[in-house]
């Protein structure tokens, strides 16, 4: 039997995941709904995850970042020289620069949301179009699954559209790696023989939460939390 409160708990430190992982991106939520490039800036953050150091991450998503916001518009990057120039700033990674990339061509086929990447997911959540949004990015090159489900379980507790999303949409709203699938094993939502399998893994979670009245969002939000900084919140609790 899972408990509920275990649960519940994970579950608190998915608000804790938005009040400081999300924060700035709440802070500024005006101008991300209104300039594309701020939109693209939100997304690619997300997308610079891809199973690597988190340190590494970063440092590779900050000088991309850096270089994006000198162009001032998302119609004034000029794609021809752009991986050139991501490399000259130091992003080293060719996935990264190819990434980039593509999620600039993407946005520029969003002409009904005024190539705002961000709205548009909005407006598909709010839809209930969750799955036509994820197979999109899904596409995108060095996307898949984990980034596409991370960016927009992030639109959603952002936007707090939690409840237009239907239960067998839930999945795409999960992104599942390690730390998400040892909280959820410690907890006996999944078993060992689940690990690896994402699909079976999001399915046990997504039912697990529902059983107990917890939002399957803010679980998954919380778990990572739990994971990725289990020394920094004991130590809080201290």
């Amino acid at each position: 039997m899972i408990e509920q409160r275990k649960l519940k708990s994970v579950e608190q430190y998915g608000r804790q995941y938005v009040q400081e992982y999300l924060a700035k991106a709440r802070e500024t939520c005006d101008t991300i709904t209104t300039d594309p490039l701020a939109a693209l800036a939100f997304m690619c953050g997300k997308f610079f995850a891809r199973g690597r150091r988190d340190s590494v991450s970063t440092v590779f998503r900050d000088k991309a970042l850096e270089l994006l916001d000198t162009y001032k518009s998302l119609e004034n990057i000029d794609l021809g020289d752009l991986d050139v120039r991501l490399h000259e700033r130091g992003v080293n990674n060719r996935y990264d620069r190819r990434m980039v990339v593509a999620s600039i061509r993407f946005a520029r086929t969003l002409q009904a949301n005024d190539c705002n990447v961000f709205n548009w997911a909005a407006a598909a959540i709010r839809e209930q179009r969750a799955a036509e949004a994820y197979s999109a990015l899904d596409n995108i090159f060095a996307v898949g699954d984990k980034l596409a489900t991370f960016y927009l379980r992030d639109v959603a507790l952002l936007e707090g559209t939690e409840e237009a999303i239907e239960s067998d949409d839930y999945r795409y709203f999960q992104p599942v790696d390690t730390w998400v699938e040892r909280v959820a094993e410690s907890l006996g939502i999944v078993e060992k023989r689940d690990r690896h399998k994402r699909w079976t893994v999001k399915d046990k979670i997504i039912k697990a939460c529902l059983a107990a009245d917890v939002s399957p969002l803010f679980f998954n939000a919380g778990a990572w939390m739990v994971g990725a900084n289990a020394y920094r919140l004991l130590v809080e609790k201290l």
